[in-house]
């Protein structure tokens, strides 16, 4: 089985994480290390070691992290204070302080919050597979009836549609209704059962679906 293919990053890369890392307020270790190499002259990754693309490559992964972590503090800040959890109500706090400390430890709270947010979501996923595991016949006849009733259906309009052809192409009766027409042929096909092809006429001539009256 193939594995994930390595990441390989380039100069738009590289400009990316410059661009976010010059617009935050406090830096991380890795993101001290390449401020501090794009400082040093390494514009671009031609001039990278392994080293410097690793760490490239953690100062990509905790900018796709930030934005998350924004992404959540944006919503948290725009929910209601009263509607909000303890540990959001901390982070709203936390938010328009500037120490380096409280800082980092929004991010890292944010952190904890998305988390469990996963957490909460692949639970939940969780217990629908586990409730479709349990009860596949339920699901199953469901399915089945559904089908059944699709059957039901292209054959009725197939007859539908046929019936009415040869009805078009003949003149047996053709100055009355389609319901009519239909009940004096089984009234002569079967004549002992006139009785019960009239119920059925006026069955159908009662219908409310009925079209044709």
């Amino acid at each position: 089985m193939a594995g994930r293919k390595p990441l390989k990053l380039d100069d738009f890369d590289y400009t990316a994480v410059m661009s976010h890392i010059i617009k935050l307020p406090f830096l991380r270790k890795c993101e001290k290390k390449l401020y501090a190499l794009f400082e040093s002259g390494k514009q671009s990754t031609r001039a990278f070691t392994s080293e410097d693309f690793e760490t490239l490559k953690k100062c990509r992964y905790e900018k796709n992290a930030f934005e998350k972590r924004q992404t959540l503090l944006q919503l948290i800040l725009a929910t209601d204070p009263t509607h909000r959890t303890t540990l959001e109500q901390k982070v709203a706090v936390m938010s328009v302080q500037e120490h380096i400390d409280v800082y980092f430890a929004m991010h890292d709270t944010l952190d904890l919050l998305l988390r469990k947010n996963r957490t909460a979501l692949a639970e939940k996923n969780a217990v629908k597979k586990v409730d479709a595991a349990l009860s596949p016949k339920k699901e199953n006849k469901d399915d089945s009836k559904k089908d059944e009733r699709k059957q039901r259906d292209r054959e009725n309009y197939f007859l539908g549609a046929y019936l009415r052809k040869f009805l078009d192409s003949s003149d047996f009766y053709k100055n009355e209704l389609v319901i009519q027409r239909v009940g004096r042929l089984f009234d002569l096909a079967e004549p002992e059962k006139r009785d019960d092809h009239r119920a059925i006429y006026r069955e159908a001539k009662n219908d409310p679906r009925n079209p044709f009256d």
